[in-house]
């Protein structure tokens, strides 16, 4: 029924050399060659300049169908018509080439590693028992900020009131009897005691977190002490004097604060504000005072804060005291004048954080611990600026040295920490010992090793027992390169470490950092494992030792493959390269030199560029059967690899853009386009493999498609459809994404489109941002995995999912994106929806034969409702059982009917760039046709729509993920016209909102 032409491959970077293309036109006929150069990312100019650079014409997805209309469009959007000459974005030559006899030959080289490291053993993941030593197996008390026998006495005098006693008031009595009063009653002795109701108001938020034991300590002795007959204790919700949280019967509730009856003490347990040195917060409190004291109240605070950190302001209304071990207890005049002060309070706090150099981890406990070991010039104030500091990572109640930021402390904590006393470094050993052994080994020995680069007095079993875990975490880490967790935790520790000072001291940071290097290499698209620029060579050779290896010399190639350089064994490349086969040949690249090596690795690797800055890397020549690496794209380049040296020299490319570039540039790492959005796309070319062909060309966020880029993804590959992630959307329930690129395309039908209605008015569109869609529509296994229900007519496990509304799908995503936080899914916007279900074609449908039942699944009719086409299955059919389109997207017509994230509304007739719908309406889109609909309905451009409550067993829905869209919420509507209509229910539907806290209240 289509007459378009069969799609193009991917305009813009060609992944072949052009003597790649020479070779090819010497290999097939004069009548082939122009298919040949199409096939290669080539076309044919009218003109040719030999002695100028070709240029890449823009890669238009709209440009894979029709000549004439790939032409219209880009005249609607008014891109600059660039020549269409496609070249690699960058031309290599080899121009010089000679061998360094000044460097040394490692064939007989004798390489040997340290005993301990072939004595270590590479079992630390398969243990299960700690290796902490029980002399630090205590777990450490959490020490306070003021014993209770002192706050007792203040407690008792702030929350107190004087009762009647039980024995009689003698002189009183005698009083009254001299006086001649009538006595009624006997008076009683006062005496001082709980008062019978008190108020506490606790106050913890993100600045004063690390104090909140200390709250709940005082909080938990106090109701010991006291009882909770009248003692109401409450928690401070958003700010003094809104809302404030309690606990009944164990379960929060949260209310307007209130004022306690005249007379009630009340105790405010923070820091008011100072901890965050910010003003909204100061003049909460100030506002809250103001409340409090025109009704006769003056609460009493105990404050984490120096007196010289409290606004003086605050002493009008509240009696504010000092919570530290220095404290008398006393209320705050607002005595302290700064003038006065001669302790350099910034220099005081960077010498409490060099204490804490060798530490990995530090919780409120050890901060307050190693501060109460260390003399009383170290206060509260002190404590708290540490939490703030700027060399400091805080979480919670913890903090971690700022890699960038430990290096600087190093000789200040030597000196410091060599002038405390025997007992207070074996003490400050103790402490650290024993809030690190609550932490993973790695941490306590890494934390452990970092006392011992110090020489600080380590116990000698914790010596031994450091020194053989860092010994077997480098034969861990060497055979298991694949673990993430141990891989994160490394290059944690290489970077708390990497400073040269610190390097000379710890035997281990070299063989971690060679394995470390040697690990992201294997893992990347490129063999170079890059080394610090600033190793001595005496480093060098060290890291040499752990990684090299000799063997007998053997010849590698060194290739051209698009704009990588490709180094590989020539027994490979003359095993996979048939000499009669030239298809597979050329598509290898172009081999620029051979190589005679004997290392397994090249430990100088140097490249100089025009500046003469150099770059030591090593090449792994062993792990993988090719080898590449990448350098700038301009001027000469000289390298050395062994002794081989030798000098490329790179040509740079042509600019080019597309619709939704705003600019393209080329470097090392191929042609990066900024799209209009403000985010960058790297161009990946197409690619033979060997029983699959071609593999089209790609534009994608990331320099490589890898798991690591892709979190949420248990599997990421790519084929001849393009790329593909797969990811386990809920238990035993997978699907498979497709990468949708950002593209130009005509959305809606041309006016001479048969069975074409008014409502599809074909205007440019532009999508600035790739997103993922999943190439099948949801199926019944995974609503039912998802939701524990099956609402469809047609049930099947793997049949698409029906008689599901828009406001359904909408409390489903809800649910899935709360159990899948990394996928935020999504459904598509009609564009999206659109662009993927043409993938680069033109026509009604994305297919180049006639409209039939083995196409889609559909009534088999063209317009006619009244009939079914002879072999209609009257019903859904399992996802896939259709071929898909070019881009491996199944079902994209027929099946059932898939509902979009837009409201349905009029198309614009000008350009538009990202649509996302109408604002508002009544009915949501639906798209693509189902099992029930003709063939008219089943078109690429035919748009349906139907109430977002609507539900019947011809509608469903597919994924997708990426760019971020809002929610908007449905409204109440009627039933549309021209679409499936929906089931109808006696029940009363609930809204989206009601149904969403339904969801929440499981």
């Amino acid at each position: 029924m289509s007459g378009e032409k069969s799609p193009r491959p991917p305009s813009g970077k060609a992944a072949f050399s052009r003597a790649d293309l020479l070779w090819g036109f010497l290999a097939v006929g004069e009548a082939q060659i122009p298919r040949l150069a199409e096939l290669l990312g080539f076309e044919e100019t009218e003109e040719a300049d030999t002695e100028k650079e070709a240029i890449p014409p823009p890669a238009n997805d709209s440009a894979k169908g029709n000549d004439d209309q790939r032409d219209d469009s880009r005249d609607m959007d008014e891109t600059p018509r660039l020549p269409s000459t496609a070249t690699s974005s960058s031309y290599y030559r080899i121009v010089e080439h000679h061998r360094d006899e000044t460097h040394p030959a490692t064939e007989n080289a004798e390489l040997t590693v340290p005993d301990w490291f072939t004595q270590a053993s590479p079992t630390i993941l398969q243990e299960t028992a700690t290796r902490i030593p029980a002399i630090h197996q205590v777990v450490p008390l959490h020490p306070p900020l003021l014993p209770w026998s002192r706050l007792l006495p203040l407690l008792q005098r702030v929350l107190g009131d004087n009762i009647s006693g039980i024995q009689p008031d003698m002189p009183k009595l005698v009083q009254q009897v001299a006086d001649r009063e009538f006595i009624r009653q006997i008076p009683r002795k006062q005496r001082h005691s709980w008062a019978a109701a008190a108020r506490v108001l606790i106050d913890i938020n993100h600045n004063n977190f690390p104090y909140r034991r200390d709250f709940i300590h005082l909080r938990e002795r106090l109701k010991d002490a006291r009882g909770d007959e009248g003692l109401q204790v409450q928690y401070i919700h958003d700010e003094p004097g809104g809302y404030i949280a309690r606990y009944e019967y164990g379960r929060e509730v949260i209310e307007p604060w209130q004022l306690p009856e005249k007379g009630t003490p009340i105790l405010i347990l923070s820091d008011m504000g100072m901890q965050a040195g910010s003003r909204r917060e100061l003049y909460g409190w100030l506002v809250f005072g103001q409340l409090l004291k025109v009704h006769g109240f003056r609460p009493t605070v105990l404050m984490p804060v120096a007196e010289r950190n409290i606004d003086k302001r605050l002493l009008k209304y509240f009696d504010c005291m000092v919570w530290d071990r220095n404290s008398r207890l006393k209320q705050v005049k607002g005595t302290y004048q700064q003038e006065h002060d001669k302790q350099d309070h910034a220099e005081t706090v960077d010498q409490l954080l060099r204490y804490f150099f060798t530490a990995v981890r530090v919780d409120s406990g050890l901060l307050r611990a190693v501060r109460q070991l260390l003399p009383s010039c170290y206060d509260i104030g002190h404590e708290a600026c540490l939490w703030q500091h700027p060399a400091v990572n805080k979480d919670g109640d913890e903090w971690a040295w700022q890699a960038s930021s430990k290096p600087r402390y190093l000789d200040d904590a030597k000196q410091q920490l060599a002038k405390l006393t025997t007992a207070q470094q074996g003490k400050l050993v103790e402490l650290v010992g024993r809030y690190h052994a609550l932490y993973p080994d790695e941490l306590y020995f890494e934390a452990m090793y970092g006392l011992m680069l110090l020489c600080l007095p380590v116990p000698e079993e914790v010596r031994v027992a450091t020194e053989k875990f860092m010994q077997d975490m480098v034969a861990t880490y060497q055979q298991n390169p694949d673990d993430t967790l141990l891989d994160d935790w490394m290059k944690r520790h290489l970077a708390r470490y990497d400073d040269p000072a610190i390097r000379q001291e710890h035997r281990y940071w070299l063989p971690f950092m060679a394995f470390a290097r040697k690990h992201e290499a294997s893992r990347s698209s490129t063999a170079e494992i890059k080394l610090p620029d600033n190793l001595s060579p005496a480093e060098r050779e060290e890291v040499y030792r752990f990684i090299n290896h000799t063997r007998q010399p053997e010849s590698y190639v060194l290739r051209q493959v698009g704009e990588a350089l490709e180094l590989l064994p020539k027994q490979v490349v003359t095993q996979t390269t048939p000499a009669d086969e030239w298809g597979k040949h050329a598509s290898e690249g172009a081999t620029l030199l051979t190589l005679h090596l004997s290392d397994t690795h090249i430990l100088h690797n140097i490249h100089r560029d025009d500046q003469g800055k150099q770059r030591i890397v090593m090449l792994d020549l062993v792990a993988a059967g090719k080898q590449s690496f990448r350098f700038p794209s301009t001027g000469k380049h000289e390298f050395q690899i062994g002794r081989e040296c030798f000098v490329v020299e790179v040509k740079p490319p042509q600019q080019q853009r597309e619709p939704w570039m705003r600019r393209v540039t080329a470097g090392g790492n191929g042609l990066r386009a900024e799209s209009l959005s403000g985010g960058e796309y790297y161009w990946h070319p197409p690619e033979w493999r060997s029983g699959e062909g071609m593999l089209r060309g790609f534009w994608y966020p990331q320099e490589s498609v890898s798991l690591e880029s892709l979190p949420w993804a248990g599997r990421v590959g790519r084929d001849s459809y393009g790329v593909y992630a797969d990811a386990e959307i809920a238990k035993g329930v997978k699907q498979r994404f497709r990468w949708i690129e950002p593209t130009h395309f005509l959305m809606g039908s041309p006016e001479d489109e048969a069975g074409r209605y008014d409502r599809e008015t074909q205007h440019p569109v532009t999508l600035t941002q790739g997103y993922w869609l999943a190439d099948t529509a949801c199926t019944q296994a995974l609503w039912q995995a998802v939701t524990g229900k099956n609402p469809s007519k047609f049930k099947n496990a793997n049949n698409p999912i029906e008689k599901i509304s828009w406001d359904d799908i909408a409390i489903f995503l809800l649910q899935l994106n709360h159990q899948q936080l990394e996928l935020k899914l999504r459904l598509p916007t009609e564009a999206e929806w659109e662009n993927a279900c043409l993938a680069g074609t033109s026509g009604a449908f994305n297919f180049k034969s006639e409209l039939s039942l083995e196409k889609i699944n559909y009534r088999g009719t063209w317009d006619d409702y009244n009939k079914w086409g002879a072999g209609a299955l009257e019903q859904t059919a399992d996802v896939k059982s259709y071929p898909p389109n070019s881009w491996g997207l199944f079902e994209m017509h027929g099946n059932v009917w898939e509902w979009c994230q837009d409201w349905f509304g009029d198309y614009p007739a000008e350009p538009v760039v990202d649509p996302q719908g109408a604002e508002s309406g009544s009915h949501r889109v639906l798209r693509g046709g189902s099992w029930i609909a003709h063939g008219r309905y089943c078109r690429s451009a035919y748009r349906g729509r139907s109430d977002p409550a609507g539900r019947d067993d011809s509608s469903g829905f597919r994924l997708a993920l990426g760019l971020e869209l809002p929610l908007v919420r449905p409204v109440v509507s009627q039933q549309s016209v021209g679409t499936p209509a929906p089931e109808t229910t006696s029940k009363k539907s609930k809204s989206l909102l009601d149904r969403a806290k339904d969801l929440f209240k499981k």
